[in-house]
């Protein structure tokens, strides 16, 4: 099966239906099923490079709370993002597009209120939500994969790679 690495903790907040895409520097013509596997990076080690100042965090608990809302405070979610897996395949699922990001705005492309869209095969767009805003990067010129089907699993234990790999564990189906 095919398997793409991905930073935690946005590689559990896909199986949570948190995240719908997961945005790349680099397209796929692959479709089909996909394993998500969660990078050996720590999770507090992530968050420090990519939400540096207290009020980007504040930002990003503030866009999962909604989803999230038994956990009260940004310390109570801090502990669960923490608490992912890593070094582990984490989830399955069909990877149905991979769609170029062509709306221009900002330079700041993590920050709220700007509105980049994606153009679908079909011809409609999609406008990501504050969410997807703080969980992504939607520059232009970049890819946002989409998924189907997608299912948590039993964290299996897995040596991630870069790009579209073999995954040869498990022999789950999506």
């Amino acid at each position: 099966m095919k398997a793409i690495t991905i930073w935690q903790p946005w590689a559990n907040l896909l199986p949570l239906d948190i995240k719908q895409y997961e945005t790349r520097s680099w397209e796929t013509s692959y479709r089909g099923p996909i394993a998500i596997h969660a990078a050996a990076r720590p999770v507090q080690k992530v968050l420090k490079e990519c939400f540096p100042k207290d009020e980007d965090k504040a930002m990003l608990f503030a866009a999962i709370h909604k989803y999230l809302k038994e956990y009260r405070t940004a310390r109570e979610v801090l502990d669960l993002l923490s608490n992912f897996p890593t070094g582990s395949v984490v989830a399955v699922a069909n990877l149905v597009g991979c769609q170029k990001i062509i709306a221009p705005f900002g330079d700041r492309p993590q920050c709220f209120g700007n509105t980049p869209f994606i153009r679908l095969a079909n011809g409609d767009t999609y406008t990501p939500d504050d969410v997807e805003l703080a969980l992504g990067d939607w520059t232009p010129g970049r890819y946002a994969w989409e998924f189907s089907d997608m299912k948590a699993i039993t964290p299996i234990q897995a040596k991630g790679k870069q790009g579209l790999w073999e995954w040869e564990g498990g022999g789950l189906n999506v």
